[in-house]
């Protein structure tokens, strides 16, 4: 289970050809809720599966960081915002469909 610290980035899994950008995903919980909790392994499987690891996360919990939920405009959580390569997207839930999500962060 992920640590309530402030920011905490869980994963650096780089294997891309050279010249590519990893994704650079932020994810924006409550606390360990139930639906903060299944986003976060849901996120932890799309970038196995579907984005070859090529993934930095980074997860900020709301609760311990409410001035970088302002300064980024979260309304709900979680909250998934893919920050690289641009352009920005989000999507908003529990990221239970994968499909959805990658087609919300424009990367299908």
């Amino acid at each position: 289970m992920l640590s309530h610290q402030l920011k905490k980035e869980v994963e650096i899994k780089v294997r891309s050809k050279p010249g590519e950008k990893p994704y650079l995903l932020h994810l924006f919980i409550a606390n360990h809720t139930p639906s903060s909790v299944m986003a976060m392994a849901n996120l932890d499987q799309i970038c196995h599966e579907r984005l070859a690891d090529r993934c930095r996360i980074e997860i900020v919990d709301i609760r311990t960081d409410p001035d970088q939920a302002i300064k980024e405009n979260i309304v709900a959580v979680p909250t998934l915002v893919k920050k690289e390569p641009l352009p920005e997207k989000r999507v908003i839930g529990n990221l239970i469909d994968t499909d959805r999500v990658l087609l919300g962060l424009g990367l299908v």
